[in-house]
């Protein structure tokens, strides 16, 4: 029964863009994810990735908020890193707060995303997309340095592609020792 039901389908057919909307994706993608492992076969088994791109549009922000309200009924089925990372390249601007503060909401394992994340920001600055100022590119760099290969790659990519003022200005940034994260909204 459950799979003639084929409930995903619905979902391609949905543009998840209001609160009514994203609750109820948030509910078919749920009873989704219920069937495909109650069914127990490896070609019915969602991911929160592949929901996400069967609908026509997502709001991200909407949908993260909306999973964070009712992030205990989700407990089974987490919202992933790939998932995340997909919907962040999706928008067209996701301020670097956010992400560090719904990365956090989310429990995403850190090291996985700013892994992920990397190629993102490396596309966004080859094609001059990355509109971050030089305040949150020097406290990103200062939040991945726990991680020196990760630290060096995100170095590398921003000294590249960066504007020479740019890369002095976070040079000087990255030298002050009292300078300090500011990673929340």
């Amino acid at each position: 029964l459950l799979k003639r039901i084929k409930i995903h389908e619905y979902i391609s057919s949905m543009k998840v863009d209001d609160d009514d909307t994203v609750e109820l994706f948030l509910a078919l993608s749920k009873l989704t994810l219920q069937a495909s492992l109650y069914i127990n076969e490896k070609q019915h088994q969602f991911t929160w990735i592949q929901l996400i791109k069967m609908a026509k549009t997502v709001s991200f922000t909407l949908l993260i908020k909306k999973y964070i309200v009712y992030a205990q009924v989700f407990e089974q089925f987490p919202f992933d890193v790939q998932a995340f990372i997909y919907s962040i390249s999706s928008t067209s601007k996701f301020p670097l707060q956010a992400i560090y503060y719904y990365a956090e909401k989310l429990n995403l394992k850190q090291e996985e995303l700013w892994y992920q994340f990397l190629s993102l920001f490396e596309k966004g600055f080859k094609k001059g997309q990355i509109q971050y100022d030089n305040n949150d590119i020097a406290s990103l760099l200062k939040y991945i340095s726990r991680d020196d290969n990760l630290f060096v790659q995100y170095c590398t990519v921003y000294f590249d592609n960066a504007k020479i003022n740019d890369k002095w200005q976070v040079f000087m940034l990255l030298c002050e020792k009292d300078y300090h994260l500011d990673l929340y909204i």
